[in-house]
């Protein structure tokens, strides 16, 4: 009887065990047009069970639990989450991502909703960083973002870049804020861009008041990639590129060296030193012998999941670079923690960390030799010797510098990041307490050996510098929020206080004439110390500083009906940068919007999916000036022995005026913005009109030198005005055949313009260029800053008839000092004689219009895209070639100089120096350009395919950055920004040039 109970409760147990997975099987459509997903994938949530749809959009998926959780996913469309609940046929219907108006981004100290933002907020997803091969999300940015112009710093290894968002509102610092997972910070070259979840861009002061004095000049916040609750998630991705010289600037060869030589000699009345130009044949090409084509690579490895208890984001990323200029490299090993604990239903605490270590070899500024240098003479001569550049009054040889300078190293270790907790009060009520902390440490050294190419270029007595600085920045943020809807009406409120230190030290020492070679300072020695064996020129300088910023923030959202919004926010910063009564700045803003789309007269309008406007209006602030400006600095250098007893007397003076009366810089914004989708979203458009005027800018007061301070005072003296347009028009579709393709058009103007000088200036001359440090720009009222100021060009004097009609320089006579062949300058005020008055506005190095055409497509696993941007409107001062002191090379633009009547109106003869060479329209070149930014070919392989090698996901690319350029800019680049001084943009004196680079890489998860 018992064998006969087992038998059937056997084949019971059995069915049951059977009868827990089942076959899941359905189709995947377009929610919009019904019409099937070809290739879309459908995934066991927390599994690698997966399968993907075939040519009619079906699947068919085995072994699910009926408890289980299905992913379904196709590119260009948002992915769902569907319980199987012991269901058999799961038809699903997917919406494509066109539609942003439920999209979360991040604002500061908090998300919302894309739809309810008042203010002008950009965002960029992480994928489109990560596709850029650099180490830098500056440079990333680049043309993504409508009213933020990117430019690279440098083409150096490791170079970040300049961003300047609506334009250049300030005279000291004008670069954003940033805030990295809620750490604020004014650099984030600390952030691998491979890390990177998010950047959100606020724009107008709706935005960017809540950070009060750090939103002037617009904020980024960045988003680090966290984990999700389920199976890990193994991602690698590398890659390795080629990096070479984009653009080689036209030099003479040996031949046209000496042809031009020879004609500046017979100008001159001198004997030709070349009898024979076309024996000496190409001759030297310095350029190919100080760049070099020049690798690339970074591989990043990260791990990602979770429980419901707790989140984990773990990464590793390697990045180094070789520099297109020989004998520089740049090295990177990032480590990032971003985990979070959730203790109970109402605590959770979190932090968000990265480590940070970096390794620099600079190559020697041999650029400016390269250009100069006569292409007659050879790197290294017939006795193995480095060959005479000096030897006609030229620059020291290229090769020679780059080999003998090539000991100038520098490293640095960073860890920064925040720690936070959160508690659920009660329903809608959060507390937040987030402490960040910012450490970092670098060293830095450089190292000269004696050496002799030529008597002009040499070095008789060794020297090494060395130095290290630390900084420490500290923060802790306590806000409270609360967040509730009431009927038609939603909530969202937040206030909380912050405080925040910052302090830095630096010591740094130099010394001549040290013991040993080069070996003995290339190890890890304290370099510091060994400067005490220096036997001459033993300096040592330390210096600190530090500053404590202390802040109140408030802010209130509310939206009725879904259709109607508000904002209101509002900052007080205690800076401790300005004295006792003037510490307080407060910086409010608003920002109403309307959801038209939401309005019952448009509600039923099914070609207009969404419809807002908005406008907002705010005060934010500027403190960017050194700790020290409130007070005077002291210097005890100034001791002296006075007295026929030679008694010796202590002295000390103080090096800059103080000024107890600074005050904030404060930046009013307005803003108009219009948002529209139509078609499902599958075009929708932005654009925004803003004007920004800053006052009371902190700037340095020229004083004169009896006063006897070596640094003027800071003081509070103009107002800066930009005005633009910011427009964004995009169009996404997938056809029947499952081919998706996407245009995004970007375009953005400004018009920049100085108001006012106070402090009784009318002027403001810098931008040093040519001979006797002749300066180029010159900021007044009524035009951009650093706008350039030379003299116009009228033409070439053709014969003595003209030079005895024109107006010359007061005193010069013709043909004495003055020549047929030479310019001829305007006389602008009309007074009969050329002056320094006769110098003029010659255009601006600020673009009034930027673009961006970005292209992409997508079709069965193969993706394409093209980004191609251009500015126009901006100027370059090509200072290197007006810097003509010696006998040094020409480009062969002189080829084309005056050589008799009627050669030429434009290039004058060929002369060494003088008044040909002042700042004039000769060397203001035209900025503008297009460039293909960068191309992107990738393939993912099928989910079919990618499951049996055991991954989830596997895609291999080729890339090219920077492929081709349009510009009629002689130099290597238009792109030039002088490390971001406002006064010195645009200005060539030998910038280092970005590079063209191919690349080949790999994404893959596990």
């Amino acid at each position: 009887m018992k064998k006969r109970l087992l038998i059937p409760l056997f084949l019971l147990f059995s069915w049951a065990i059977v009868a827990q997975v089942i076959t899941v099987q359905g189709k995947i459509t377009d929610a919009k047009t019904g019409e099937a997903l070809v290739g879309a994938s459908v995934v066991v949530k927390g599994t690698t069970n997966g399968t993907i749809t075939d040519v009619e959009g079906q699947y068919s998926l085995d072994k699910v639990s009926p408890n289980a959780q299905l992913t379904f996913s196709y590119v260009g469309y948002l992915a769902q989450d569907v319980a199987v609940s012991s269901q058999r046929t799961l038809n699903i219907a997917l919406e494509e991502e066109t539609s942003t108006l439920k999209e979360v981004i991040v604002v500061g100290y908090g998300t919302q909703k894309k739809s309810d933002v008042t203010g002008a907020v950009a965002s960029v997803k992480g994928k489109d960083i990560a596709s850029i091969a650099t180490p830098s999300v500056q440079q990333a940015l680049q043309g993504k973002i409508a009213g933020v112009y990117v430019t690279p710093e440098s083409g150096s290894p490791g170079a970040g870049a300049v961003i300047r968002i609506r334009g250049t509102g300030t005279l000291n610092n004008s670069n954003p804020f940033y805030v990295v997972d809620g750490l604020l910070s004014d650099d984030i070259s600390f952030v691998n861009p491979n890390d990177v979840e998010s950047v959100e861009v606020l724009k107008d002061a709706s935005a960017t008041a809540i950070y009060g004095s750090r939103g002037a000049n617009g904020v980024i916040i960045v988003t680090t990639k966290r984990g999700k609750s389920g199976k890990p998630v193994i991602g690698l991705s590398s890659y390795y590129g080629s990096q070479e010289l984009l653009k080689k600037i036209p030099l003479a060869n040996a031949t046209e060296y000496a042809t031009l030589r020879n004609i500046a000699a017979k100008n001159f009345g001198a004997p030709q030193p070349y009898p024979n130009p076309a024996a000496l044949g190409e001759g030297t090409d310095w350029q190919d012998e100080i760049f070099h084509t020049a690798p690339m690579q970074n591989v990043n490895l990260s791990a990602r999941g979770g429980t419901d208890a707790m989140t984990y984001s773990i990464s590793g990323d390697y990045f180094k670079q070789e520099g297109i200029l020989q004998n520089g490299d740049f090295e990177r090993l990032t480590l990032r923690i971003n985990n979070e604990y959730k203790l109970s239903k109402a605590i959770k605490i979190g932090h968000n960390f990265s480590i940070i270590n970096t390794k620099s070899h600079y190559a020697p500024g041999v650029i400016y030799n390269a250009y100069y240098a006569p292409p007659t003479v050879a790197p290294i001569d017939s006795a193995g010797k480095f060959g005479n550049t000096t030897s006609d009054g030229s620059v020291g040889n290229p090769v020679a510098t780059r080999y003998y300078e090539r000991y100038n190293d520098g490293s640095g270790f960073r860890t920064a990041g925040n720690f936070y907790l959160d508690l659920n009060l009660f329903k809608g009520l959060t507390y937040r307490s987030n402490f960040g902390l910012d450490l970092a440490n670098n060293e830095a050294k450089r190292f000269v050996p004696v050496f002799r190419v030529t008597d002009l270029q040499k070095n008789d007595i060794n020297s090494l510098s060395a130095s290290r600085s630390k900084s420490i920045n500290k923060l802790w943020e306590n806000t409270m929020s609360y967040d509730n809807t009431f009927g038609k009406h939603h909530i969202n409120l937040l206030a909380g206080v912050t405080a925040q230190i910052d302090d830095n030290w630096f010591l740094g020492g130099t010394g001549t004439n040290l013991p040993g070679d080069v070996n003995n300072i290339e190890g890890d020695i304290e370099d510091l110390l060994y400067l005490r064996a220096a036997t001459q020129g033993f300096t040592v300088t330390e210096s600190s500083s530090g500053w404590r910023m202390f802040s109140q923030l408030y802010r209130t959202n509310y939206s009725y009906s879904d259709k109607y919004l508000l904002t209101a926010s509002m900052r007080i910063d205690k800076s401790s940068k300005f004295g006792k009564n003037k510490r307080t700045g407060i910086f409010p803003s608003i920002g109403l919007g309307w959801r038209v789309k939401e309005e019952s007269f448009l509600k039923d309008v099914d070609w207009l999916s969404n419809l807002k406007l908005r406008g907002s209006w705010g005060i934010t602030g500027n403190d960017k000036i050194d700790q020290n400006s409130k007070s005077p600095p002291v210097t005890d250098k100034l001791d002296a022995i006075f007295g026929n007893s030679e008694k010796f007397f202590p002295g000390a003076t103080i090096t800059r005026l103080s000024n107890p009366n600074l005050h904030w810089e404060e930046t009013e914004q307005m803003d108009i913005g219009f948002e529209a989708g139509f078609l499902n979203n599958r075009l929708t458009t932005e654009i925004d009109w803003y004007k920004r005027t800053t006052y009371d800018i902190l700037s340095s007061l020229p004083i004169p030198g009896f006063i006897g301070a070596s640094d003027p005072p800071v003081v509070n003296s103009a107002s800066v005005f930009n005005q633009g347009f910011d427009i964004n028009l995009g169009w996404r579709d997938r056809t029947k055949q499952s081919l998706g393709y996407n245009v995004n058009v970007i375009v953005s103007t400004v018009h920049n313009e100085v108001i006012s000088l106070g402090e009784g200036k009318t002027e403001i001359f810098s931008g040093g260029v040519g001979e006797g440090g002749k300066l180029g720009t010159r900021t007044v009222i009524g035009l951009p800053i650093g706008a350039y100021y030379g003299y116009k060009v009228d033409g070439v004097f053709q014969n003595t008839e003209e030079l005895n009609k024109y107006p010359k320089r007061t005193g010069e006579q013709a043909n004495k000092d003055v020549f047929a062949g030479d310019l001829r300058y305007a006389d602008t005020n009309g007074d009969g004689v050329i002056t320094d008055k006769d110098r003029t506005y010659l255009g601006s190095p600020i673009p009034d219009l930027t673009y961006t055409l970005n292209l992409g497509a997508d079709y069965k696993g193969l993706d394409f895209s093209i980004q191609i941007l251009g500015v126009k409107g901006n100027k370059v001062l090509n200072a290197k070639r007006l810097a003509r002191f010696s006998t040094g090379n020409f480009e062969k633009t002189f080829l084309n100089g005056w050589t008799g009547e009627g050669t030429s109106n434009f290039e004058p003869r060929v002369t060494i120096g003088g008044r040909n060479y002042e700042v004039s329209e000769r060397f203001i070149e035209d900025g503008a350009f297009t460039s293909i930014r960068n191309v992107q070919i990738g393939y993912t392989l099928p989910l079919s395919i990618s499951r049996k090698l055991k991954m989830s996901n596997f895609r291999l690319y080729v890339s090219a950055t920077n492929l081709k350029t349009w510009a009629t800019y002689t130099g290597y680049t238009p792109e030039v920004v002088n490390g971001g001084d406002s006064f010195s943009v645009g200005i060539d004196r030998g910038a280092y040039p970005v590079a063209k680079t191919m690349t080949i890489g790999l994404n893959a998860n596990f």
